[in-house]
């Protein structure tokens, strides 16, 4: 499995896009996005439950340093040097806010989609004469450029 679908995997478990239409407004749950602390946490969890795909998320140490290392100090050290040394990916941060990003979006696309399909099958001629069809649809579209604003402003600010 490749590295973008290994990070997408852990995207959906620790945080899952949700969105309903409620009363004529629509909600998503965009405000719970974890932190990067919490997505830090989550992923040296998820990495110490899964060592074969730690490299995936951390940096490795260079290899000619890890060897220095290796023959002035004793294995332990050098173990517990090695464990604090590795950060976190800085583009595994984007590749999570962006899956996100895109999950929210394509919430939002069903959404109105469903909704076109279901006033087209219910009665299409009264469809934009409806005044809450017609909130509905608009509440979509103004719910679809807050997430892009928030999600823009949430991926610019990454390191």
């Amino acid at each position: 499995m490749d590295s973008k679908k290994i990070i997408s995997n852990f995207c959906s478990i620790i945080f899952e896009p949700r969105g309903r239409i409620t009363n004529n407004d629509i909600e998503i749950n965009i405000n719970s996005i974890p932190s990067i602390d919490t997505i830090n946490k989550e992923i040296k969890d998820y990495c110490n439950k899964n060592k074969e795909i730690k490299h995936i998320f951390f940096k490795k140490i260079p290899k000619d340093i890890k060897k220095y290392l290796e023959l002035e100090l004793p294995f332990d050290i050098v173990t517990d040097i090695l464990e604090r040394v590795g950060q976190i990916k800085i583009y595994v941060y984007h590749i999570i806010y962006n899956n996100w990003y895109k999950n929210f979006l394509d919430i939002l696309i069903r959404m109105k989609e469903d909704y076109e399909l279901y006033h087209m099958w219910t009665d299409s001629d009264s469809y934009w004469n409806d005044s809450n069809s017609y909130q509905i649809f608009k509440n979509i579209i103004l719910k679809e450029k807050e997430t892009n604003n928030y999600m823009r402003n949430i991926i610019s600010e990454l390191p």
